[in-house]
């Protein structure tokens, strides 16, 4: 499942308003490179892989965020069965949102 619905929130991404889709894998906006976004089912994770204007094409970062953190940070009521149909502005404002109170994930090298 948790395939599917990368599949299709990148599809979705690539597409975006203001977006400026890249491989038609990624999405540039508001200076986060968003990479891959994908929830786990079997353990209620969801990462997003991303990267800053700043790292460039060198590094990327992973925020890791269980079901209550995506609870916490999402700007809207959420339950766990809207993961399956979450779109690229849910995820832009859960990365806004979470760095509001925590630093930018560690980065890693490509």
């Amino acid at each position: 499942l948790g395939d599917e619905v990368e599949r299709r929130l990148m599809g979705r991404m690539a597409g975006a308003e203001g977006a400026m889709p890249f491989d038609g894998r990624r999405l540039i906006y508001g200076g986060f490179e968003v990479l891959r976004v994908y929830y786990n089912d079997d353990n209620r994770m969801l990462y997003v892989e991303f990267s800053t204007e700043e790292d460039g094409d060198s590094y990327y970062r992973v925020l890791k965020l269980d079901f209550e953190d995506i609870e916490y940070y999402s700007p809207d009521i959420i339950y766990e069965d809207d993961l399956n149909d979450i779109d690229e502005e849910f995820v832009l404002n859960l990365i806004n949102q979470y760095l509001l109170d925590n630093d930018l994930p560690e980065e890693l090298s490509l």
